[in-house]
């Protein structure tokens, strides 16, 4: 979904049904697994939820965000408190969130710079691992053509 979305193939409501279908031909391509589009359109939906929790867990008082472990943090008495009544946020609560630059790209509104991006007249990923978000910056993502097709790598 990474390259869809560095391919400017996302628009402001999200995927086309072809985009998630291509999606579901990779996945056999390189696992030899079956699935649908609908079940890559499920698994991002899936995704997205995840996505929104953690944005509320962030928002929380007591807690700090550390930028370069992509980590939640809360003390130790808001912890024990906050996981005694929601345990399911131990997933998300002072330890590394797994894949969470390409969660912020994929389901939040940023866009790919660095490793997942690419220059304008380049098929070629750019060098950095850099991610610019801005939440004061008009979306940057266009919609596929009109007839829903989309190149697939």
């Amino acid at each position: 979904m990474m390259k869809y979305v560095n391919a400017n193939m996302r628009s402001a409501q999200g995927f086309k049904d072809s985009v998630y279908e291509g999606a579901a031909q990779k996945i056999k391509e390189k696992f030899g697994i079956e699935v649908t589009g609908e079940k890559c359109k499920n698994q991002i939906r899936h995704q997205r939820s995840v996505w929104i929790h953690i944005q509320e867990l962030k928002r929380k008082s007591g807690v700090s965000w550390d930028e370069t472990k992509k980590m939640i943090v809360m003390g130790q008495e808001e912890y024990a408190s906050h996981i005694q009544a929601f345990f399911k946020d131990a997933a998300y609560l002072n330890i590394t969130i797994a894949n969470y630059v390409e969660l912020e790209i994929v389901c939040g509104h940023g866009h790919a710079i660095g490793e997942w991006a690419k220059s304008r007249n380049s098929q070629t990923p750019l060098g950095t691992q850099q991610m610019h978000v801005g939440d004061d910056e008009p979306s940057q993502f266009t919609d596929v053509g009109a007839d829903g097709s989309m190149p697939i790598e």
